[in-house]
């Protein structure tokens, strides 16, 4: 399972790495000789280089200790060094979870919208960084 969600990742990443219109910083969170725990990352458009749009994903029997909540934190560490001044992220309406830990960031819900071929409703969620 480890190897196929590491491997998902990597074909994922490899999607949009070979884009054109957006700059992506991405890291492997991993314990060092042991689990693939997880990923994250920010996309920054080429149209829109002051908007950082970011992702994370951790595996199901690390959550719940806090894993989240670090990454985020450098997470928007980071797209302030990177001199971005709006993150945005979307997130399935289910995934309470993480809106919750978006919310606790200061993240706002900016718009919701249906997923055409799913018929999921998704958020649009946003955070205005500080200069």
């Amino acid at each position: 399972l480890e190897q196929l969600l590491e491997r998902e990742f990597r074909e994922r990443m490899s999607d949009f790495v070979g884009s054109k219109n957006l700059n992506r910083f991405v890291c492997l969170v991993q314990v060092p000789k042991e689990a693939f725990i997880g990923y994250f990352g920010i996309d920054i458009p080429k149209e829109d280089p002051m908007t950082g749009w970011i992702f994370l994903f951790v595996q199901e029997n690390t959550k719940g200790k806090g894993l989240g909540k670090e990454i985020l934190a450098h997470i928007v560490n980071v797209a302030s060094s990177l001199g971005l001044k709006v993150l945005k992220c979307q997130v399935y309406q289910e995934n309470k979870r993480v809106i919750s830990l978006l919310r606790r960031f200061d993240f706002v819900k900016e718009k919701e919208w249906l997923e055409p071929e799913t018929k999921m409703l998704y958020y649009t969620i946003c955070k205005t960084l500080q200069s």
